[in-house]
């Protein structure tokens, strides 16, 4: 899987916001042509679901300017816990 730095920075900040972000919040904080952020990552999409990557990014509902929200998602994602009763 081949990525642009644009692509490796939206992955990135999807990933570390843990929350949705919107296209438009995106172009801003990278400082980048909001068609840009789209194209990359509509590539970056469908560049993980052809790896079949537990890492998914979703484009949720449409927002009233068609611009939508992006998010990370995993996918099989296995819970787990750790225990942090230190050591003695």
């Amino acid at each position: 899987m081949e990525q642009n730095d644009l692509q490796r920075a939206l992955m990135a900040v999807l990933f570390a916001a843990g929350e949705p972000v919107d296209a438009k919040r995106l172009s801003e904080a990278l400082e980048t042509d909001e068609a840009d952020i789209h194209r990359e990552l509509q590539s970056l999409m469908d560049q993980l679901a052809f790896n079949r990557s537990g890492i998914r990014i979703i484009r949720l509902e449409a927002n009233s300017l068609g611009s939508g929200d992006f998010t990370t998602t995993t996918r099989r994602a296995t819970p787990f816990t750790m225990d942090t009763t230190p050591f003695r």
